[in-house]
């Protein structure tokens, strides 16, 4: 298992590549009159790392894959599993450093927070320019309690030094400082959702500007939405760049009614942000969520408006801006072009000609949309299965012409990692099976004062063989209670009682075999029968 957990320096490690396969990168399909969505071969995935199984039924997965971020100096991919359990801490999060050699990309170590605390969920967010990095961890008790904040790295060839904890003292209870983030150049824009505004409108959210000076981040600007309006979300998505910023706010009720959404763009004039203009939705639509995700391209500024995430109508679009030196102008709308598509635009990339779109409603699904001179094409990358939220993370990948994709809810059935465990796919490559140790699977175990025996794991591969183990605590062969076959679903549950037994203190864990010949075993539980 993967283990590394340092404070300031994360130093990486050697791990298994990748295969490549060959063939080329798919053309796009019209937008109007394409075909619905579909799979394509040269597709795969990166198996969820093992830590991010839950440590009861109860938990869930880690949610690896709700965050992305490519590093292509250093030929790196950062995948956040914000949900990651640590060995005594609930959701404290995680971030995975997938680094790419001659062999392809490979897990070669993880970034956990200096001062991790239960509920954190270190790597919600993602940014980074220029060797900097940015972690966002929203729950973190920063100023005030739960506040969130942002972890600060600077990437070197040899790892991540944390430099600095950035966790404004105005930002209030449960404000989500860290929810969303982005980096250009010198300027950092870190939104929080849920912060109260100024005047007091519950909701309101708020965002701030840092400017790097030195090797120091420090703030230029606390951006409170100059409307007041309660229950907006301002800073759910932000985008930045030299001079221009974005703050959208998906829940802004403006005259097209409840949820309608917006953006407020922010200028940089003699030094000072100011708020410039507010761009409402070109369409009159309750529940759209326009400003729900941000990313530009070039001369192109795409604003996700992903409405409901269900299907039926109102399946999510995609508005386009043409930047200039008059402001934004709307140039068209993308619409979901499926209904496998739910939740269309509510992630955004910029990639060559256009933008990734991630739709993780419904079946979930990643897409790309070209921007060319005979109007919009969208093509299909990517269809995940029902709640896997395939599409929730998107980004561009290392090589030319191909993508990452997160898939938070996702199922690894090759390893023992958790179902909806979450998965990372990218194109091209595919990463072998982890290997499964001691300690890999986690075992619940609960036994009353009648020698009755309860006991779970985390989720494995379908029918897997399993064995129910015993051994002495003072030392002596194993005793096996009780066996049996993971159930189609992929859980193991054992009801029993450890009446064989004589009295004294038994270690009893589980040992699993999976269908491929893969072997494994459980953590160890001590019990003393009277």
């Amino acid at each position: 298992m993967l283990d590394l957990f340092l404070p300031t320096v994360l130093t990486l490690f050697a791990a298994p590549g990748l295969m490549r396969p060959s063939g080329p990168f798919p053309g796009p399909t019209p937008l109007q009159g394409g075909p619905a969505c579909a799979s394509l071969p040269c597709l795969q995935t990166l198996p969820t790392p093992v830590d991010c199984a839950p440590r009861d039924p109860t938990q869930g997965g880690g949610a690896f894959g709700a965050a992305l971020l490519r590093l292509p100096y250093h030929s790196r991919v950062l995948c956040a599993a914000p949900k990651q359990s640590g060995p005594s801490l609930f959701r404290q999060g995680a971030v995975w450093v997938y680094g790419d050699g001659p062999a392809g990309l490979a897990a070669v170590g993880v970034l956990t927070s200096p001062t991790p605390s239960s509920g954190d969920q270190f790597g919600r967010a993602l940014a980074g320019d220029g060797g900097w990095i940015a972690v966002g961890s929203p729950f973190q008790s920063g100023a005030s309690s739960h506040s969130g904040a942002v972890h600060i790295y600077q990437e070197k060839s040899q790892g991540f030094n944390h430099t600095q904890v950035l966790a404004p003292p105005d930002a209030g209870l449960l404000a989500f400082f860290g929810d969303a983030m982005h980096m250009q150049g010198p300027h950092l824009i870190v939104g929080a959702p849920r912060q109260m505004g100024a005047a007091g409108a519950f909701l309101q959210g708020a965002a701030w500007i840092y400017r790097l000076r030195g090797s120091s981040w420090e703030p230029q600007l606390r951006f409170d939405p100059p409307d007041q309006c309660p229950g907006a979300r301002a800073g759910a998505a932000v985008l930045i760049t030299s001079d221009t910023a974005f703050v959208g706010v998906p829940d802004h009720d403006g005259a097209a009614g409840l949820a309608c959404g917006g953006v407020w763009m922010l200028k940089l004039q003699g030094g000072r942000w100011q708020a410039m203009e507010f761009l409402n939705p070109p369409e009159s639509r309750s529940n759209s969520h326009f400003g729900a995700s941000l990313a530009s391209s070039g001369n192109w500024l795409a604003v996700g408006a992903p409405g409901p995430e269900a299907s039926g109508a109102g399946l999510g679009s995609v508005h386009v801006f043409r930047l200039g030196a008059a402001g934004p102008v709307h140039h068209c709308v993308v619409r979901a072009p499926s209904r496998e598509a739910g939740g269309f635009g509510r992630a955004l990339a910029p990639c060559q000609d256009g933008f990734l779109v991630g739709a993780p409603g419904g079946t979930g699904s990643v897409l790309r949309l070209e921007i060319g001179v005979s109007g919009p094409r969208v093509q299909c990358l990517l269809v995940g299965d029902a709640a896997s939220q395939a599409g929730a993370a998107v980004q561009e990948g290392l090589l030319p012409g191909s993508f990452l994709a997160g898939e938070p809810g996702g199922t690894s059935s090759t390893s023992l990692a958790a179902r909806r465990g979450g998965l990372l796919h990218l194109d091209p490559g595919i990463m072998p099976s982890p290997q499964v140790g001691t300690g890999d699977l986690t075992l619940g175990l609960q036994v009353c004062g009648d020698r009755s025996l309860h006991a779970w794991t985390s989720p494995v591969e379908s029918s897997s063989a399993w064995r129910l183990l015993a051994v002495p605590s003072s030392g002596g062969p194993a005793r096996v209670i009780q066996t049996g076959n993971a159930s189609q679903d992929g859980f193991v549950e054992v009801h029993g009682t450890l009446a064989i037994l004589p009295a004294g203190a038994w270690d009893l864990h589980l040992e699993l075999v999976l269908l491929g010949g893969l072997g494994g075993s459980s953590d160890v539980h001590r019990v003393v029968l009277p």
